[in-house]
């Protein structure tokens, strides 16, 4: 599949994540539909809290009106997956959904995932926060350090300026928050992926199925 996005491979406490500038821009009507899906937090939703996730776990899977967000994620994770790992091995979208944002998504990362994507389908301004608790040095030796500069190997959070239309992947584990910066509620669609097939080789007895 052709996509016209820019795509930037970077490195956040050497750890790579891809940024894709303007990789889909959803006409009006396509958002309207993903505000008005149904949402686990019933009716008050935004109203009662700061995030509303839709009922939906599975919603690119399964929503045919989807359809070319799920096929540009596949396009973007492929093309991140040849780029870092480099392997013939299959992975596989195993969640999706949408979820609003008024200011504020707490931090945390997603479980049963390798790597996760965040797409921007309305977002003025919007700022994503990659977070760790040590360094590359740090993990390792807990030294109160003196850092006169930081950069993106000697720090613990690094920040991201995204807006509609962008996407950014990365390793399901990695710890993140986000932070809408704009008076309008930003709404992205994110999806997990895991590997799928067959892992290893009977000869090295690390044969594994999946």
């Amino acid at each position: 599949m052709k996509t016209n996005g820019k795509a930037i491979l970077v490195s956040a406490f050497s750890i790579p994540i891809m940024k894709i500038e303007n990789g889909l821009v959803l006409p009006k009507k396509d958002i309207k539909y993903l505000e008005s899906l149904p949402i686990r937090e019933g009716k008050e939703g935004l109203k009662a809290g700061n995030v509303a996730t839709s009922k939906n776990m599975f919603l690119l899977q399964t929503d045919k009106r989807l359809e070319v967000v799920k096929n540009y994620m596949n396009t973007y994770v492929t093309d991140y997956l040849n780029k870092t790992l480099c392997v013939d091995n299959d992975f596989e979208m195993t969640n999706s959904w949408v979820a609003r944002t008024k200011t504020e998504h707490h931090q945390h990362n997603h479980k049963s995932a390798i790597v996760s994507v965040v797409y921007y389908a309305s977002a003025d301004d919007s700022t994503i926060c990659f977070v760790r608790d040590h360094n590359w040095l740090t993990q390792a030796y807990d030294f109160d350090l003196q850092i006169k500069e930081y950069n993106q190997y000697n720090s613990t959070i690094l920040d991201f300026n995204v807006k509609t239309g962008d996407f950014m992947i990365f390793p399901g584990w990695l710890h993140h928050k986000a932070l809408n910066n704009s008076k309008n509620i930003k709404t992205i669609v994110g999806a997990s992926y895991f590997i799928r097939g067959e892992l290893g080789s009977e000869l090295n007895t690390t044969s594994l199925t999946i």
